[in-house]
């Protein structure tokens, strides 16, 4: 079996991460396998050679580029391919057009991997409605596959989910963390929620608690004006509440795991989401956990088990929660982290996601 997978770019993420290990799993398991891109950033290049797997960028131009479909159909005619894997809605949009209008016989799945919310609506209106001629549709979170199965029942029974899996580097933590360091990772956008984690961390330091709190990712470029304007008012509410001595800022990496291991506590409290990938990476790193009750959350954690839920808009909440489990004996704070491991590899195994798409690829080729 022949294996394309397709996403609009290389550059650091979690759906990157995500297909790239799922290329290299698959490499394993059929005769070839390709990677199609159609920007140009590639973090990954070098992993992929190793794995030897060619890349291959299509070079979109314009916002809607529709003989990007056309190249990719004839790049499917070329090589033979049996299946194409296409990650996110541009790409599952590009490749189901690459079938109705030019011809490509090889079976599609297409994915969707956020939260209802955060589909652009250009995907609600078109690629939706092109669903009906993918062979399979993944969703990478419960919630958001009920919500697919809802929306049409042609395609309803062509709906799966699978999670996302996890690299066995993150769960190398030799011991868990002692101290009051609290993480969050991500873009700072509106959705993540900045304003109540604030919130939550100056109730904390009213209290005397002391901790050091660190945000990692993308923070400060007029790139994207939205974002831009939002950072600037979250330094001021960083500011008017007195935290500019707790609260650090620190650039996208791609050695991640570097602030994982120099952390205690996690905090992921985004009003919406998809799969989030934070939250298994902070579980296997041997983090706690403190997460807004959305999504498949509720499916993973469980208070006081492995981890902490709190509704995204209670902060007071949020707050109280951490000052149980800081309070807490080491070794009962270890149990908590302890279980979130375990919890994660039972969860998030990425043999698991790999075995779950051969099959998928292997039901759809055989249609």
């Amino acid at each position: 079996m022949k294996i394309l997978l397709f996403i609009n770019n290389l550059n650091i993420g979690g759906a990157q991460t995500q297909i790239v290990n799922l290329a290299i799993g698959l490499k394993k398991k059929v005769e070839e396998v390709c990677m199609v891109t159609y920007f140009d950033e590639n973090q990954y290049l070098d992993k992929l050679d190793k794995a030897n797997i060619e890349v291959v960028n299509l070079k979109k131009s314009g916002k809607i580029d529709i003989m990007l479909s056309a190249r990719l159909a004839k790049l499917c005619r070329s090589k033979a391919i049996d299946c194409v894997i296409a990650y996110q809605q541009k790409p599952s949009f590009y490749a189901l057009v690459s079938k109705v209008l030019f011809g490509n016989r090889a079976s599609i799945i297409v994915s969707e991997r956020t939260y209802e919310s955060g589909v652009p609506k250009f995907d609600k209106l078109i690629t939706r409605n092109l669903y009906s001629f993918a062979s399979a549709i993944v969703a990478n979170s419960y919630h958001q596959a009920e919500i697919l199965r809802e929306k049409n029942k042609s395609w309803r029974n062509n709906v799966n989910v699978i999670y996302n899996g996890l690299d066995e580097e993150f769960f190398d933590k030799d011991q868990m963390n002692s101290g009051n360091t609290i993480l969050s990772v991500g873009r700072v956008d509106p959705i993540k929620n900045l304003e109540k984690i604030i919130e939550a961390l100056s109730i904390l330091k009213k209290e005397k608690i002391p901790f050091r709190y660190k945000w990692v990712g993308e923070s400060f470029s007029k790139k994207f004006k939205d974002h831009y304007d939002y950072r600037l008012k979250i330094d001021e509410l960083i500011k008017s509440n007195d935290l500019e001595n707790e609260w650090e800022w620190h650039p996208k990496t791609p050695e991640i795991k570097k602030h994982y291991r120099d952390a205690e506590i996690l905090i992921h409290f985004s009003k919406g989401e998809g799969f989030p990938n934070v939250i298994m990476e902070g579980m296997a790193s041997g983090l706690c956990v403190f997460a807004s009750d959305v999504g498949d959350h509720h499916r993973i954690l469980n208070d006081q088990f492995n981890g902490y839920l709190c509704p995204p808009e209670d902060s007071t909440l949020l707050a109280n929660k951490l000052k149980v489990f800081l309070a807490l004996e080491k070794k009962e704070q270890d149990q908590i982290k302890s279980n979130a491991v375990n919890s994660a590899r039972t969860l998030f195994s990425k043999e698991k996601l790999i075995e779950e798409y051969y099959n998928l690829t292997n039901q759809t080729v055989k249609k």
